[in-house]
């Protein structure tokens, strides 16, 4: 495995809107939180409807959610790229062992592995995930700003050079992103989401029971 890759790409709008909707459709945070979201509704649903009531609020809720990490946060994603100019400044990526530093005009980040909890592959991109604990840049706020200004960071596909430098970025992504340590933070993840979801059903169907037998 190489010890270190180097790669630099001029980011665009498109990229801001594709590694967004990535990470607010895909990232396991993301995930988490509409869970609790969809809880959330499927509770007030099971004890609204059978009291002949229809919480048309919570179902506007619920539709701007799910359209928001689609639609919306891409949206606003591809307008802030538009509004600040170091966003468009070049950058330079160098990978190693250690982690990955980030270069354009304006500054310089330095992020350890452990910054980054989940590796999410676009068509276009390579999207890695902040982790929840320490966040993403949380050394360095001023230099995160004038670089990424998002909970995530992403490699453009077209930024590879070769086949080579393909097998060396992966190389080092996966020598982090596939070992014992997140694998089974990934693990951890599914069974609770599976846990959840069954609590969430349950509860839900009990709500319901109490609300009719009332």
């Amino acid at each position: 495995m190489q010890e270190e890759i180097t790669i630099q790409f001029t980011p665009n709008r498109s990229d801001h809107i594709e590694s967004s909707r990535a990470y607010y459709t895909r990232s396991r945070t993301m995930l988490f939180m509409n869970s609790l979201l969809l809880l959330l509704f499927g509770l007030v649903l099971a004890y609204s409807i059978p009291n002949g009531e229809i919480p048309i609020a919570w179902v506007v809720i619920l539709i701007i959610a799910l359209v928001n990490p689609i639609f919306i946060v891409p949206s606003i994603s591809g307008y802030i790229f538009n509004k600040k100019h170091y966003l468009k400044s070049d950058l330079k990526f160098i990978l190693d062992k250690q982690g990955i530093t980030i270069k354009n005009e304006h500054a310089q980040l330095a992020l350890k592995w452990d910054s980054f909890s989940q590796l999410i592959e676009t068509s276009n991109q390579f999207v890695l995930s902040s982790s929840l604990y320490p966040p993403l840049g949380h050394n360095d706020m001023k230099s995160k700003r004038l670089i990424i200004d998002h909970p995530f960071v992403f490699i453009p596909k077209r930024a590879i050079e070769s086949t080579d430098h393909q097998n060396g970025l992966l190389a080092i992504l996966n020598d982090y992103f596939e070992s014992p340590a997140i694998k089974q933070s990934r693990r951890v993840f599914n069974i609770a989401m599976s846990i959840g979801g069954i609590l969430a059903v349950a509860l839900i169907l009990a709500v319901v029971f109490i609300s009719i037998g009332d």
